[in-house]
């Protein structure tokens, strides 16, 4: 089997409320511009590249959906008309595509014969990821006999294999041995459940 994993999606909070330009209380309007963003970006909550977005409220959050870097500034204004200089902020967006392989020893095995299934975890980069989960959990057609990953570690219980770091291009390997037994769910799969790119 063959499961692919780019990231998550993350949500940034831009926050206004320290601004020291101009005396406290004073402030009426803060003013979000997206100054440059990574060609594909989708705009999102009302945040377009080239369109600044004067408001109340002090913070505005948006999705930078694809990787690459975003420019964004701030300018305040007070009670009485006055901007503060603008304030400009480099943000850079990494991804990971992590691939999750399976193998099994036999796919026909008879009752009371132990099976290795080996789970390969492939970073296919352009960037390192931490805290990788990938979870493996025996159905109850096998009797878990041991666990041997090349990184991190293993949980029987949960099926969780905390691999942890997994630099662009690595290829760490998890194997399971197992008993069949004569009843129960025999099809196993392995799932990426997380990561953080670096």
């Amino acid at each position: 089997s063959h499961s692919r994993y780019q990231g998550e999606i993350c949500r940034v909070t831009l926050d206004g409320r320290d601004s020291s330009d101009v005396a406290p209380g004073t402030i009426v309007r803060f003013t979000f511009s997206l100054v440059s963003a990574p060609d594909g970006y989708v705009t999102s909550n009302g945040l377009a590249v080239g369109t600044p977005v004067s408001q109340d409220a002090a913070s505005r959050t948006f999705v930078p959906n694809v990787a690459g870097s975003y420019v964004l500034q701030l300018t305040v204004r007070d009670s009485g008309g006055n901007d503060s200089a603008p304030a400009t902020m480099t943000l850079t967006v990494v991804s990971v595509d992590l691939a999750v392989t399976k193998t099994v020893s036999s796919a026909t095995p008879t009752v009371g014969t132990n099976v290795t299934f080996t789970v390969t975890l492939t970073n296919l980069g352009p960037s390192n990821a931490n805290s990788v989960t990938v979870t493996d959990r025996l159905p109850d057609g096998y009797t878990f006999v041991s666990a041997d990953p090349t990184q991190g570690s293993f949980s029987s219980s949960t099926g969780a294999w905390n691999a942890g770091a997994v630099n662009s291009g690595a290829s760490p390997t998890l194997t399971i041995t197992a008993t069949v037994r004569a009843t129960g769910s025999y099809t196993n799969t392995a799932s990426l459940s997380g990561s953080t790119p670096t």
